[in-house]
């Protein structure tokens, strides 16, 4: 059974060094820059909802070396899914530089965050969970924790781009190109998940996707997942992190035939997005389009976080 982060006092045994205890301002300090990294728009979703986020801070010394990082985690004051959606937290490593600058790592929606017994640099590698049976690996390159391997239909696959700078350290030959890269890591960043139709859907609002996660059985012959179902763009309202409008193109499927695009627009918030547009309508013998039609069962996109309360 693999270990999963414990509270600070079982970390400890976890580490060769005793490690040294964070001040208050320390632990200030890391938590001011998580804010400004990662956390900054979870915090204002929680606003616009009413709902507050709390940040709770929890020292460890991952590596042993008697310097203390943080694993900040960020959930709503009262519980439930609301800004995180259906794993109900993110997380982000805070960890100082040799300058003694808090860096942030990872900071993403998972839960729980296990330690592997593999290591980089003194820095063990961490799988981030959440839902589903893959969960990608994220290892130390000397400088950061970087995606190591990712979930490609449900098996993991070493990352492409990943580059060590730790001798010894097993990293991909592959040269990336800066598309493949933002391709590799918006996998997995910041996707929250939403029922759609049944079906499990992954939406990254700022890679401005929706990919389905989990097909439901009826379409799983005819969609896979990581299929894209909507690209476009997600704009936030003025003074808002939560809500806005969100346009672009949506695709209709059937088996053996290309994916039919059709531009929708709609609204979004921190529970739902709904998209609208004429769909394409196909022959019932062929991939022959019709004729685009708001009277289509794919006219109407709607998408929810589950409740989780």
């Amino acid at each position: 059974m693999k270990p999963t982060f414990l509270p600070p006092l079982a970390l400890l045994l976890l580490t060769t060094t005793p490690s040294l205890a964070l001040t208050d301002a320390d632990r200030d300090a890391a938590i001011k820059v998580a804010k400004a990294h990662t956390l900054d728009g979870y915090i204002q979703c929680g606003k616009e909802m009413g709902r507050p986020v709390v940040l709770d801070p929890e020292p460890m010394d991952l590596n042993g070396d008697g310097v203390e990082e943080v694993m900040i985690t960020a959930r709503h004051e009262d519980g439930g899914a609301g800004c995180f959606g259906r794993v109900g937290v993110s997380k982000t490593l805070m960890i100082k530089t040799k300058s003694g600058e808090w860096k942030a790592n990872l900071g993403y929606l998972s839960d729980p965050i296990t330690v592997m017994p593999e290591k980089s640099g003194g820095f063990p590698d961490l799988e981030l969970g959440g839902p589903g049976f893959c969960h990608p690996i994220w290892r130390w390159n000397g400088a950061e924790y970087d995606l190591y391997r990712r979930c490609v239909d449900g098996k993991l696959v070493m990352a492409p781009d990943f580059k060590s700078a730790v001798p010894g350290t097993k990293a991909s030959a592959a040269a990336p190109t800066k598309a493949a890269r933002y391709e590799d890591l918006m996998i997995w960043k910041e996707d929250i998940v939403y029922l759609h139709n049944g079906s499990m859907m992954h939406v990254n609002k700022g890679a401005g996707e929706i990919r389905y996660y989990e097909p439901k059985s009826s379409i799983s012959g005819t969609v896979q997942q990581g299929t894209v179902l909507f690209r476009g763009e997600f704009k936030n309202a003025p003074g808002l992190e939560a809500r806005g409008i969100a346009e672009g193109t949506a695709y209709v499927f059937k088996k053996g035939c290309e994916p039919a695009p059709y531009p929708v627009s709609g609204t979004y918030n921190s529970y739902s997005i709904t998209l609208k547009g004429a769909a394409p309508k196909r022959a019932k013998d062929s991939c022959a389009i019709l004729e685009a039609t708001k009277s289509s069962p794919h006219s109407v996109l709607k998408f929810e976080t589950p409740s989780d309360y």
